[in-house]
């Protein structure tokens, strides 16, 4: 599950999109700086020396920290004291040669003129005076702490957690918070941190935290959508792991995540369906059978509206909630699309078995083994069925063959030498890319040619493709990745290995 987007290509448009927004936002704010005079001055100074020369206006901060502290708090107009500071470090942040640690003395302080001061923790301290005591004007604010200088930090975040630099990540992305803590980026990035050390209810919080984050600006309406999809996610991974009362009260959370994703999804984001599929699940869980039938009513009602994907996951839906007949509905519309598609066969076969529907899907199951013959389930999907039509046939010989069958499939099952497990199938307009792993269940090593078909919606082969794997070692595993090219490809099966 992924809960990170990377910032490379957003971030710019982001500081000044949302630099914008806030600004039209903050009309309601009014925030005082004619008075007293220190404030009216450092306002005219700060617009001054914005476009003076670093060292020039490093000198002019200089003079406006020192006006507007040696009085101490006895200055009147808190707010506006504040936000001139707030803007003056705020400022110096954004220069990225500016130190971060330095003396209070060199920013014009003229108490503890020796002690080090943290310049994002200061700016972030006096724009949260201002926030506290003039909470209107929090929008106004976000436009000073949302530049350059937290863009810097969030990107470093952003690029040292691609690189796999997760200590360095976590540290850039804290500042990232203190200098803007209503931007759902830095908590993304921390939650993607908790769940790589399996701290799941950590994930959890700062997950939470950033679809929070992400209702302050509109900007962000794609963040909180993905934030609010992988809290469902996460909070149900954690139901389906609790029990009794625990497990009901976290599907129900989990629920209410997804709920607020649908509500906010438009109806082509790529997680919709896997939403209202687990959105299912955990109803289910929850014991609300008939929430769950509406999370597929509709594609039951129009299924030729739907994708194959989304036909499954609805398909799954319903059998998850207990309704076979539904779902068999919906994996032969998915079936319609794509006729070898693994996934609609696998889920056609096992909700038909399921359903006692033996001779319905009999066709799917014997489809089924051929496209993914050395997989065990499989297997013994076909042993159900070809069970279900013995024991309902009155014909001796044709029951002795049935159950001959039956004991085929089950052997293979039970004692199937080499299982390949199918963990990805990606299909793009150029070709197709199946991956998976090849388990060796013998005793002696193992070296495998598995070869891969490729086929268009007829059943036509579009490419074929040899994958080299191993040696494998008794009763371990390896990848494979195998690559197809060409036009129209939608479904794959491969030769059975022994």
């Amino acid at each position: 599950m992924n809960l990170y987007r990377s910032l490379t290509a957003l971030g710019g448009a982001i500081a000044l999109t949302a630099t914008g927004a806030r600004a039209q936002q903050s009309k309601s704010c009014d925030i005082d700086e004619s008075k007293p005079k220190e404030v009216a001055t450092a306002s005219f100074m700060v617009t001054q020396a914005r476009t003076q020369p670093a060292q020039k206006r490093n000198e002019s901060f200089k003079k406006i920290v020192k006006s507007l502290t040696e009085k101490g708090d006895a200055m009147p107009n808190p707010a506006g004291r504040n936000y001139e500071l707030g803007k003056v470090f705020f400022i110096m942040l954004d220069d990225s040669t500016t130190a971060q640690m330095t003396t209070r003395g060199e920013l014009g302080f003229t108490t503890n003129p020796t002690a080090q001061v943290d310049l994002a923790v200061l700016a972030d301290s006096v724009m949260r005076v201002v926030e506290t005591t003039s909470p209107e004007c929090k929008s106004l604010t976000d436009t000073w702490r949302r530049q350059a200088g937290w863009l810097r930090v969030t990107q470093k975040a952003s690029n040292l957690f691609n690189a796999g630099q997760f200590d360095s990540a976590s540290y850039y992305a804290k500042r990232s918070m203190l200098l803007d803590p209503n931007t759902p980026y830095a908590y993304s990035i921390l939650a993607s941190l908790a769940q790589k050390n399996n701290d799941i209810p950590g994930a959890i919080n700062y997950t939470r935290q950033a679809a929070e984050a992400a209702k302050s600006d509109t900007v962000f309406n794609e963040q909180r959508r993905l934030s609010l999809f992988n809290l469902g996610i996460l909070i149900g991974s954690r139901a389906e792991a609790a029990t009794g009362a625990e497990q009901k009260q976290l599907a129900q959370d989990a629920v209410t995540s997804f709920k607020a994703f649908l509500a906010e999804a438009p109806a082509t984001d790529e997680n919709v369906a896997t939403a209202r599929s687990s959105m299912a699940r955990m109803m289910t869980v929850a014991g609300d059978t008939a929430g769950v039938k509406a999370t597929y009513a509709s594609v039951l009602a129009n299924p030729a509206n739907y994708s194959e994907y989304e036909l499954i996951q609805a398909g799954l839906a319903a059998s998850r909630a207990g309704r076979d007949t539904d779902a068999i509905s919906l994996f032969k519309v998915a079936l319609a699309q794509n006729p070898n598609g693994r996934d609609a066969l696998y889920n056609m076969s096992a909700a038909g078995f399921n359903a006692g529907k033996y001779t319905e899907v009999l066709p799917s199951v014997k489809r089924l083994v051929e496209i993914d013959p050395n997989n065990p389930e499989v297997w013994r999907i076909m042993a159900g069925v070809y069970q279900g039509l013995s024991k309902a046939e009155k014909n001796t010989k044709v029951k002795a063959a049935l159950t001959d069958t039956l004991l085929k499939a089950y052997e293979k099952y039970e004692k199937m030498p080499t299982v390949v497990t199918v963990k990805s199938f990606n299909k793009s307009a150029t070709g197709a890319t199946l991956g998976g792993t090849i388990e060796n269940r013998g005793t002696a090593a193992g070296s495998y040619a598995l070869t891969v078909e490729f086929l268009d919606k007829a059943g036509n082969v579009v490419a074929t493709q040899t994958a080299n794997v191993g040696p494998v070692a008794p009763k371990a595993k390896a990848d494979f990745k195998v690559d197809g090219t060409g036009a129209n490809i939608i479904a794959f099966r491969y030769q059975s290995l022994k």
